[in-house]
């Protein structure tokens, strides 16, 4: 890709994050009913995403509203209990992420009914993460904030790095456009995010907050990953096109369904979440 176009496309990127950030902003800032609710649409949109995606024959089409609706529900019904009380939740979702990485790159095998059986799960347990780490009080806004700031530290870092350096493949079978210095470039970023952000906070080891941060970059991308490798097993580029620059919902949002689980995963199997281990 030309340096013109690079810039062309980044440009409608951040026109289209420029738009959305905002929102996504005062709805994680307000919490509650309104994050509840517009993660259940958030739910739902991406289980329809899904199901059109994983469609080969048109009979998903019959499933794809049913599918929206039922993810969403079970949503509702996620964030509606105490999941720290559930969190083999969490372990189920990150298994299932590894046995769709797994059963599509290595064997390319994974009929597409194991997929979308898979698949819907680790969207609900995704976005219900995101609920219970916002929870009802300030640590909870800076953890959510900080989780979605390095992922979307992370893209922006691998694409610009990626894009203008290249270099050796990162999983080529997979997705041939992603580079280790994106991954690297990613990484640095992310942990350049974190250890600002640490700073403005104040009580908090910036280097601490930078190396989860750069874990984070990481886990993102073994998410983006496993999307890529549905997406080259079914043939299609994209998830959608609701997003100008990105695609679908599950293009701009693979990452954090993969990052914001760990983050509460660490923070139910060990009783405390990264920015406090970080003196927050």
């Amino acid at each position: 890709m030309s340096r013109m176009a690079l810039r062309s496309n980044l440009t409608i990127r951040l026109l289209s994050s420029s738009a959305i950030l905002p929102v996504v902003a005062v709805i994680l800032y307000i919490g509650g009913l309104a994050l509840t609710a517009c993660l259940i649409v958030i739910a739902a949109a991406m289980a329809w995403e899904w199901t059109k995606m994983l469609d080969g024959s048109g009979l998903a089409k019959r499933f794809s509203v049913l599918a929206a609706i039922l993810t969403g529900l079970l949503t509702a019904l996620v964030l509606s209990i105490e999941l720290h009380q559930a969190a083999i939740s969490l372990v189920f979702a990150v298994a299932g992420s590894l046995i769709i990485f797994g059963a599509v790159l290595w064997r390319q095998q994974a009929e597409r009914p194991l997929l979308l059986i898979l698949g819907l799960p680790i969207i609900v347990v995704g976005c219900a993460a995101v609920g219970v780490l916002r929870g009802d009080d300030h640590s909870g806004l800076v953890l959510v904030l900080w989780g979605v700031g390095a992922v979307i530290a992370t893209d922006t870092g691998g694409y610009i790095f990626g894009r203008l350096i290249g270099g050796p493949r990162l999983a080529p079978r997979v997705s041939p456009a992603k580079t280790w210095s994106g991954l690297l470039g990613g990484a640095a970023l992310a942990a350049i995010f974190g250890g600002v952000l640490a700073q403005s906070l104040g009580g908090i080891t910036p280097a601490y907050l930078a190396l989860w941060s750069a874990l984070l970059a990481v886990i993102s991308q073994a998410g983006d990953l496993a999307e890529s490798a549905v997406k080259r097993h079914v043939g299609v580029k994209d998830s959608g096109s609701l997003i100008p620059g990105h695609g679908g919902l599950l293009d701009r949002l693979d990452g954090h369904l993969a990052a914001l689980p760990m983050v509460l995963a660490i923070a139910v199997f060990t009783g405390r979440n990264p920015i406090e281990w970080s003196g927050f």
